[in-house]
């Protein structure tokens, strides 16, 4: 069984200024636009290749009402639909990055400039530490001000990922990234209200910085991994271009009598319009469409995108033909014997698809530590803070935390451990246990179909790195397989000759050429 959707656009009759109809004929029937778009539905329909062509299917809804205007074929099952919606998916994908890092940067970056530069400077220092209002500084009214759209704006997916995550009480890296960012939020926020409060020479610092630039980098890095996954899906869309958009249709076959049934003149359609049992014309120099055999003729076929083997192969009548190779030299008429996902070159891409999303054995490993991960780093985030309060206040570290400058900083006993407790669940922050296995499987099966090496999944990627020697059981893998000319020499008037002979085969047919020299 195969699932095709059908667009079927509606058409309605013209209509005067009154809107009384005009006509009776199929001519008075008009594509109904409403709002700019052509008014429509989609049908999905289930059927059997075998019993029933999906040119038929269509050639009856639109027999069975005239009101019916052109009809699309949406094929959700084919490697080129899938693959033209998920590159939109991956494009949009990177775009939402791309935009959201731009925003967060239009604020860390000031940010970081105030802190790391201005700040050490006295004239800009002297500035920044007057009073703007409430007793609050222009720096920390500055820094509050513009952390706050980074941490709601930009940071909102994670919080809201954070949400469903403690809700569903599987805590993820989102959970992690919001719990840190709060923390040196409200954090600063507390700072700032409390020296106002206080209004002394000796202030708190802030650490609204840290919180808009941990969002910053988080987003950098998504962005950064929205685009590695894109590039590794490029060599699954060039698997999926090797089919041609259009083919040659002259003929049906069929099946009962094995009669066959001409077409005059040819016809050219689109891909998603072929069903078993039609005869297509491939002429010398276009790709094969789709699986088939040869009915008549004989050439000789580029498969190398299928077997690795760069010497042509000569095909007969009875021959099978590789949908996504080229036919070389002559003309052949084929039978189409498969369409869609059952082609050989469509369950390719599905075997790529499957290598990129399976999990390799460490994956499990990183997954069990992911789990545990979070739990953790809160448990060690509150020991931190209470190991470095008692210490702080009690006589341990006398005779040491004198020399500290974190009371010159604004910093007290019950703070410093605080601040301490904040870098343990910031540095925690960034998701390389969860995000590095799978990227890495994803890009490294990726580059291997790039370079015509097909990698079964992460097991097999994983278990690469212990190969100590490869071994190729057929010639012309290791080198490029395609003859190119260095240099042309003409020793005699008759070689002048030959290669203006050889220039006007060439624009006539190029698979001649081979030939002529022969000759």
């Amino acid at each position: 069984n195969y699932t095709r959707c059908l667009w079927i656009k509606q058409r309605v009759r013209r209509t005067d200024t009154k809107g009384s109809y005009i006509g009776d004929n199929n001519e008075d029937l008009v594509e109904n636009p409403i709002n700019g778009k052509d008014e429509g539905g989609t049908l999905c329909v289930t059927y059997k290749t075998n019993e029933i062509g999906i040119r038929s299917l269509v050639q009856t809804i639109k027999d069975d009402d005239e009101t019916y205007g052109d009809v699309s074929i949406v094929d959700a099952l084919s490697y080129q639909a899938s693959q033209k919606s998920s590159d939109g998916r991956r494009i949009a994908e990177i775009k939402r990055w791309r935009d959201s890092l731009l925003f967060s940067m239009i604020f860390s970056i000031p940010i970081v400039v105030i802190h790391m530069a201005l700040m050490h400077v006295p004239t800009t220092n002297r500035w920044l530490h007057q009073k703007f209002i409430w007793h609050i500084t222009i720096e920390e009214f500055l820094s509050w001000l513009l952390a706050s759209p980074v941490q709601f704006v930009s940071g909102w997916k994670f919080h809201r990922e954070a949400y469903y995550s403690l809700k569903s009480r599987h805590l993820g890296m989102s959970f992690l990234i919001s719990m840190g960012t709060f923390a040196a939020y409200f954090y600063s926020i507390f700072v700032v209200i409390y020296n106002a409060a206080r209004n002394s020479h000796d202030r708190l610092m802030n650490a609204f910085e840290t919180s808009a630039l941990l969002i910053t980098f988080v987003i950098l890095g998504k962005y950064l991994e929205a685009k590695a996954k894109a590039r590794t899906s490029k060599a699954i869309s060039k698997l999926a271009s090797l089919a041609p958009e259009n083919a040659t249709l002259v003929g049906t076959l069929d099946e009962t009598t094995g009669n066959e049934t001409a077409l005059s003149p040819e016809q050219v359609i689109a891909l998603s319009m072929l069903q078993r049992n039609d005869i297509l014309l491939v002429r010398p120099g276009e790709k094969i469409p789709t699986d088939g055999v040869i009915v008549s003729g004989s050439t000789s076929a580029d498969e190398s995108m299928i077997t690795g083997e760069s010497v042509p192969v000569s095909k007969h009548p009875g021959d099978s033909m590789i949908g996504g190779s080229i036919n070389i030299e002559g003309s052949v008429r084929i039978l189409v014997t498969v369409v869609g996902e059952d082609t050989t070159l469509a369950q390719i891409i599905k075997l790529v698809e499957r290598a990129q999303q399976s999990k390799a054995p460490i994956q499990d490993f990183a997954d069990w530590i992911s789990a545990r991960f979070v739990p953790t780093i809160l448990f060690l985030s509150l020991l931190t803070y209470v190991i470095w309060a008692i210490l702080l206040n009690t006589s341990a570290l006398d005779h040491v935390k004198d020399t500290w400058p974190y009371r010159h900083e604004g910093l007290n006993d019950w703070t410093l451990p605080l601040l301490f407790a904040i870098s343990a669940l910031v540095i925690a922050c960034p998701c390389a246990l969860g995000l590095a296995t799978p990227t890495a499987v994803m890009v490294g099966s990726g580059v291997g179909a790039k370079h015509g090496v097909l990698i079964k999944g992460g097991e097999a990627l994983e278990t690469s790195n212990k190969i100590s020697a490869v071994v190729f059981d057929k010639t012309g893998t290791l080198t490029v397989g395609k003859p190119t000319v260095e240099d042309v020499l003409l020793l005699s008037d008759r070689c002048v000759t030959l290669s203006h002979a050889v220039d006007e085969v060439t624009r006539q047919e190029k698979s001649n050429v081979k030939a002529l020299v022969t000759t």
